[in-house]
């Protein structure tokens, strides 16, 4: 998800080759010719606002081609992410839906179910909503919020206080269309009292939206009652807030906002006085709140919602998505600056992606790196950021290289450094980093003399690589079941009531499918196989490991030694037992296979001399 958003949010010019804002907003006029109204909503409707997603004019439009684009990216052996992300965000939602239909029509197969087979997660979540035609989406989550068994009614207020008269009167039609009731009729049944009516008239009455001066009579008047009034009571009353809030522009509102404050002089600010006012109901509250803010900056009121969203305790992935999907291609690109002149930095994402990547969103979980390094990014882009930016993004990104690799490790210093990167994106729910948090942990633990600790360090193990494979695409991810097996397998070394044969064998299985050339992993099978006393697949699948990679392991060739014992095999095992003690150990592991494997050639009847190395 981090690569999917960091590129919808940031690279506003990337995004918009050859199809950018002009000065004069022709480009605008030349799409809508061929645009539905309904779409043309959820575009920016003024030239001094910026999303960040232009689709190409019609005459470079072209959903077939991008459709084979998609597909090719997604039936490779290796899905193309960053040409799925790319396919995506060049064209705007109206051209999503054409590109939808012409892959139907093409492969007679839906595009979303075949994004879900490779991918999970939050990143398919955001390649739902993106392709979701945006008055449906704002319409689903407008129903979720108002159907919400908690009663957290913050979507509905979001969508009642910063969507146009024209885009509410599209959610009412299309709500009456999908859920087959009215907005009111709904209202009615769900939501309860004062708040009820007014939510109601906020997301059903026409906003004056002509772009005139305030009156500046009714604006005096406004005044008064605000200041003449006790917040309670406006609370309290549907009559004085439809006075006041309700149908007027928000220029209007934030004038008479804005004059009430300068009355006030040295009293608090009306925002800060109803933050801090708990005798109003806590629903109206935030009503109120948020008609303060938009009517003052729609931008503003969004990036401080993301930064709320990015920042708490828990993550809010479906704000960030939300925010950053409905914004896209109306003004996202004006809430990211208003975000950087308030916070003084990029977006909190692209900051934290690496200091704490799981505030952020992700499972937009990166589809095969998960952080990877988090952003679709080449070298020429990266240099262009932040030093600090770009130390973390190759910083995680070498981490990621590292615990790749096929064998194990023994380096405290390695595994610590390791560490310490990927707990700042533990929270991510994503299958690539998951289960190299696994195996890091199972390596520390590898390493550890206190039996407690290592088998707790086991089952921390243990959690993030089911994590993992609880967030596996379609296509399957080898080190997930890799590394889950072993942690069952090193596991049932240490507690007597462990046993996970069946299991441990089934993931290996599972591994050596996806990747059929790492031979640790055929080699870790041969061990499974030989704890269940299955020696003939024990031998078979050292056998192959060997086939991969001759002598990589003292313990593969002692493992593929002891099998062929068992099946009496006794020249074909002492030949393969010779040479496990002849390699030089790589590992604690190889140390004590090679001592096993002396100590059965000697059960077999050889003298020292006759397989000990020639200059020891």
């Amino acid at each position: 998800m981090m690569r999917l958003l960091t590129v919808l949010v940031n690279d506003y010019e990337a995004l918009s080759t050859g199809s950018s804002l002009d000065s004069d907003g022709s480009h605008y006029s030349k799409k809508r010719l061929n645009m539905p109204m309904m779409y043309q909503l959820y575009e920016s409707q003024y030239d001094d606002l910026r999303g960040t997603v232009y689709g190409p004019e019609s005459p470079d439009f072209h959903p077939v081609q991008a459709a084979e684009t998609m597909r090719k990216a997604l039936s490779g052996i290796d899905t193309n992410d960053q040409v799925i992300i790319s396919t995506i965000l060049y064209h705007d939602n109206f051209q999503r839906q054409k590109i939808l239909n012409a892959y139907e029509d093409m492969y007679n197969r839906s595009l979303l179910d075949d994004i879900e087979e490779e991918a999970g997660g939050y990143f398919l979540e955001i390649c739902q909503a993106l392709f979701k035609p945006a008055h449906q989406y704002d319409t689903m989550n407008l129903y979720k919020s108002l159907s919400n068994r908690y009663g957290d009614h913050s979507v509905a207020i979001e969508l009642a206080c910063t969507r146009s008269a024209r885009q509410l009167r599209v959610i009412k039609e299309t709500y009456g269309t999908d859920f087959k009731k009215s907005i009111e009729r709904d209202i009615t049944v769900k939501v309860e009292g004062v708040f009820g009516r007014c939510l109601t008239m906020l997301l059903t009455t026409s906003r004056d939206e002509a772009g005139k001066k305030p009156d500046e009579e009714l604006v005096e008047k406004h005044v008064q009652i605000l200041l003449t009034t006790p917040l309670e009571e406006i609370a309290r009353s549907s009559a004085l807030f439809e006075q006041l809030f309700v149908g007027h522009s928000w220029k209007h509102i934030g004038a008479v906002l804005d004059k009430a404050d300068e009355v006030r002089k040295d009293d608090k600010e009306l925002e800060a006085v109803i933050r801090k006012n708990r005798t109003i109901h806590s629903e109206i509250r935030l009503m109120l709140l948020t008609i303060m803010k938009v009517s003052r900056n729609m931008q503003i009121y969004f990036a401080e919602k993301l930064h709320t969203a990015m920042t708490g305790d828990r993550p809010d992935h479906a704000t960030i998505i939300r925010i950053c999907v409905t914004r896209s291609e109306i003004d996202l690109y004006d809430i990211s600056e208003e975000y950087k002149r308030k916070y003084h930095r990029t977006l909190e994402m692209f900051r934290r992606a690496f200091s704490s990547l799981g505030r952020v969103a992700v499972g937009l979980g990166g589809v095969q790196l998960g952080a990877a390094a988090a952003v679709a990014l080449t070298d020429k882009q990266l240099n262009k950021k932040p030093e600090w930016y770009q130390n973390a993004v190759r910083s995680l990104e070498s981490q990621l290289k590292r615990l790749s690799k096929y064998g194990f490790i023994e380096s405290e210093s390695t595994l610590n450094e390791a560490k310490e990167v990927l707990d700042k994106v533990a929270e991510i729910q994503n299958c690539e980093l998951q289960w190299r948090i696994a195996r890091v942990l199972a390596e520390q633990a590898e390493l550890c003399k206190c039996k407690d600790k290592k088998a707790h360090l086991l089952h921390e193990a243990k959690e993030h690589a089911k994590k993992a494979l609880a967030v596996e695409p379609g296509r399957g991810v080898a080190g997930a079941h890799k590394w889950y097996a072993i942690v069952l397998m090193r596991l049932d070394s240490i507690e007597k009531k462990s046993n996970h044969g069946g299991e441990i064998v089934t993931h290996l299985e599972k591994a050596t499918n996806i990747d059929s050339k790492d031979p640790y992993a055929f080699h870790l099978l041969g061990i499974a196989h030989y704890n269940n006393r299955d020696y003939k697949e024990a031998a078979a699948a050292c056998e192959k490991a060997e086939a991969i990679k001759a002598g990589f392991s003292a313990s593969n060739l002692y493992y593929l030694g002891a099998a062929l014992k068992e099946l009496k095999k006794k020249d074909e095992a002492v030949k393969h037992l010779k040479q496990a003690a002849q390699l030089v150990p790589k590992n604690t592991f190889d140390g004590k296979n090679i001592s096993k494997a002396k100590y059965l050639m000697n059960k077999l009847g050889l003298k020292p001399e006759e397989y000990e190395p020639e200059d020891l």
